[in-house]
């Protein structure tokens, strides 16, 4: 079924915790963070229903507070803070994948229409690099591997080097400047294939593999390292995890989640 719950996973403690539950169940949401608070936006509800709604975590008060809607509902989404500012990119607008692109100011506690990407999109997804949205594959009427860029500054979206792959339901993560893209589906093959992408060289090179297959799961970075989570595997819903070292291109077995889970995100804060 679908899920309101909040988790909390500590690397050095190996650790997870419980905290305070959405005020609703949530598949196929965005989370960010920004400025010390998780932002949950769109997403499957209970019913199946694609949603416009969108709540703020305070980790301080271990409480969500709702936000204002959005223009559009929205199922797998690419959600990404930057300047600010949450940008909600593109996903699965009930009856059609969306090329629309709404930001949200926290100041101002509105949602205001941006530049759409070239292309529509459902299940990309969205990392923030020097200060620009990078959106990554997704689906289209077939799996796609482009990827474009987006500059607040100027309000335009441009084309970069594509993916190796065409992928949806892949997790992707900033880390030390680069983009890691793990797993997904491309067509009906599951991945368990490891990407980064280098800005400055505007380059993708293959890394090693996850231990297993993964698509529709959730990756973060932290201390250093990359970490991935459940997610869908050739033998159902996972609850594994998994941590890549940079520095020696390994993967090793980390605390698994407290139950199998997909369609789902992580936010580190």
């Amino acid at each position: 079924g679908k899920l309101s719950a909040v988790e909390l996973y500590d690397p050095q403690a190996a650790s997870w915790t419980q905290r305070t539950g959405m005020a609703g169940p949530r598949s196929g949401h965005g989370c960010v963070a920004l400025d010390g608070k998780l932002y949950a936006v769109g997403g499957y509800g209970a019913q199946g229903r694609v949603l416009d709604t969108a709540e703020v975590y305070d980790p301080q008060t271990d409480g969500w507070q709702p936000l204002a809607k959005m223009s559009t509902a929205r199922s797998g989404l690419g959600l990404a803070a930057v300047g600010g500012k949450i940008y909600a990119i593109g996903g699965q607008g009930g009856s059609s994948i969306l090329e629309s692109v709404e930001a949200f100011d926290p100041q101002l506690g509105a949602w205001a229409l941006v530049a759409s990407m070239s292309q529509r999109r459902e299940h990309h997804t969205s990392v923030v690099i020097d200060g620009k949205i990078y959106a990554m594959g997704g689906y289209f009427g077939q799996f796609l591997d482009t990827v474009e860029v987006y500059d607040p500054q100027a309000d335009s979206w441009q084309r970069v080097a594509s993916m190796p792959r065409r992928l949806a339901g892949h997790a992707a993560a900033a880390m030390g400047g680069k983009i890691y893209v793990t797993g997904g589906l491309e067509q009906a093959s599951r991945q368990n294939s490891v990407y980064v992408y280098d800005p400055q060289a505007d380059a993708w090179t293959q890394l090693a593999s996850m231990d297993i297959d993964r698509r529709r799961h959730a990756s973060a970075a932290v201390g250093g390292k990359l970490y991935v989570f459940g997610g869908v595997g050739d033998e159902g819903c996972l609850s594994t995890a998994e941590a890549y070292d940079p520095a020696s291109n390994s993967w090793a077995q980390v605390t698994s989640l407290t139950s199998a889970r997909s369609h789902f995100v992580a936010a580190a804060l």
